[in-house]
């Protein structure tokens, strides 16, 4: 049934779809990723980096030409694009350090002027007699013009943009955001294991909720937009309620969405 429903998409969802998808690729593979658009044929003199590059194109054009296929489906092709990335960075090394140091000086550099000027405006004590405030401002500047320049030599900033933007760091620690969905997939699936359960919208955003839906009720959960069986229990985005005559069963936040469980043609009363 999912594999029915994301096959029969429209035009304009392939459309936005084919736009989107290596957009969305990209985004997964931020910060090393933008590396990527600096990929020339120079970068793939070697023949063993061409086979890669032909392995990763060929596998990911069937993925991105196929309308349903989610951001995750290419995970496994992401050793093959690190490779890639690595060449990059390898041939042009110096280019891309230059650039570097050049960046992280400026930063730097205005970081410490805020932090001078911080200091005058504030009055730290020393800073409030002319004389020794003087000395402290120039003794400030010149260990901060010190520190940029060990900075610079020992690339000490590069386990530090390393640690700072690997994504491993952050879905490790504990979520609540996480954990509300885990419990929500639980306490849904205990009312409605034994009972028809279809979803009418696309849940897969929130992809733990629909993991640990279908886990503990132990059945792939099907889409139906039609609402054809009316002794059903039907999972919808609150924002997407039909008309017409329905009962309100429930409803439950997840993140910024609202969700709603509804049953058709149970009561007579009209959804509001």
């Amino acid at each position: 049934n999912e594999s029915a429903n994301r096959a029969s998409s429209t035009f304009v969802d392939m459309l936005k779809h084919w736009a989107l998808y290596p957009a969305d690729t990209l985004k997964n593979l931020m910060p090393w990723g933008i590396f990527l658009l600096h990929l020339r044929k120079r970068h793939l003199q070697d023949q063993r980096l061409r086979l890669i590059a032909i392995l990763f194109i060929a596998n990911y054009l069937l993925y991105w030409i196929a309308p349903g296929a989610r951001g995750r489906y290419v995970y496994p092709l992401f050793p093959l694009i690190a490779v890639l990335i690595a060449s990059v960075l390898v041939i042009d090394k110096e280019k891309f350090q230059n650039w570097i140091d050049k960046t992280v000086t400026k930063i730097a550099g205005r970081i410490i002027l805020v932090l001078g000027a911080i200091m005058v405006v504030v009055g730290i004590p020393p800073l409030t007699q002319p004389t020794t405030g003087f000395i402290v401002l120039v003794a400030f500047l010149a260990i901060s013009k010190q520190f940029i320049s060990k900075w610079k030599q020992t690339r000490i900033w590069f386990p530090f943009f390393i640690l700072v933007t690997a994504k491993i760091v952050i879905p490790v620690l504990p979520s609540a955001h996480l954990n509300i969905e885990v419990e929500k997939g639980k306490e849904l699936a205990a009312k409605y294991k034994n009972q028809p359960l279809f979803y009418n919208t696309n849940v897969e955003k929130h992809y733990t909720f629909a993991y640990e839906l279908t886990r503990q009720v132990g059945r792939v959960i099907p889409q139906d937009q039609e609402f054809k069986d009316t002794s059903a229990h039907y999972l919808l985005l609150h924002k997407y309620m039909p008309k017409g005559h329905f009962e309100l069963i429930d409803t439950f936040d997840l993140a910024s969405d609202k969700f709603a469980i509804i049953k058709p043609n149970a009561s007579k009363k009209q959804v509001q």
